[in-house]
């Protein structure tokens, strides 16, 4: 009997030693990744759900732990051979948009100044859009010029100004491997562009809004506390295009667009 229960405790005390020893590699393993040079593919920070309004079913999310936009920006602009956590970074904040309850989406973040940029916690909203939603197909006509100037065939997005030279739009180009309707906006987008597509609208919105609100500060030493509102809307072309305003002309959520 006594021989029998020894059998079972030495048993109980293997399997117990080999699940702590597995456990401590896992944790090993995990360390050299977010610690291991140039950054593994574990992103430290998630989206959570900060505030849902009853103002137009908006959801406003941010950071945990909290991010300024400028380190935001500054990661979602990194190329993935210099920080692989970039493109995990950009790949979460599109799998969240994507997981919003509604067929097409209005993307807001509320106003930033040079001044703001790095003390300001990174946030933003999402609102149904349900005026996208009857488009069947994206329209790439409006654009068609602008794509045509660009002459590297490896650019994915590009930028450009409104013909009111008050907004900076980022707009992906449109790949002939893909149907119109993938980018008609950006929900649709997300959900069945090309990753590559994808990873390169972000890093270039991001971009687009370090360089803008960089130039705006270093050409007038009053042009710091001028604002820019990042957003999509979409209403007026049906095709995919990031907004940099100079004003919240086409906002709908109030406590950004009066801020």
């Amino acid at each position: 009997m006594q021989t029998s229960l020894r059998s079972q405790l030495k048993a109980f005390i293997f399997v117990f030693a080999c699940f702590i020893f597995y456990a401590l590699y896992v944790m090993s393993g995990a360390s050299e990744k977010e610690g291991g040079g140039g950054g593994g593919g574990v992103v430290p920070f998630s989206f959570f759900i900060e505030r849902q309004s009853g103002e137009q079913g908006a959801v406003k999310y941010s950071l945990s732990p909290p991010q300024s936009f400028l380190q935001v920006f500054t990661l979602m602009s990194t190329p993935a051979e210099e920080d692989k956590r970039a493109v995990a970074f950009r790949e979460t904040l599109s799998s969240t948009i994507r997981a919003f309850p509604a067929e097409a989406v209005f993307f807001e973040t509320p106003p930033l100044t040079q001044s703001t940029l790095a003390s300001s916690q990174f946030e933003f909203v999402l609102l149904p859009a349900p005026g996208l939603e009857s488009y069947e197909a994206a329209d790439p006509h409006a654009f068609q010029s602008h794509f045509a100037r660009v002459e590297d065939v490896k650019t994915l997005t590009t930028s450009f100004y409104n013909l009111g030279k008050d907004a900076l739009l980022v707009v992906p180009l449109p790949l002939p491997s893909h149907t119109a309707r993938s980018y008609t906006h950006l929900s649709l987008f997300l959900k069945h562009a090309p990753a590559a597509n994808i990873d390169s609208f972000w890093r270039l919105a991001a971009r687009a809004m370090l360089d803008a609100l960089s130039s705006s500060s270093s050409s007038s030493s009053s042009s710091s506390s001028h604002k820019l509102w990042m957003s999509t809307s979409g209403m007026g072309v049906p095709y995919l295009h990031l907004r940099l305003d100079k004003r919240p002309k086409y906002y709908n959520y109030e406590a950004y667009k009066n801020a």
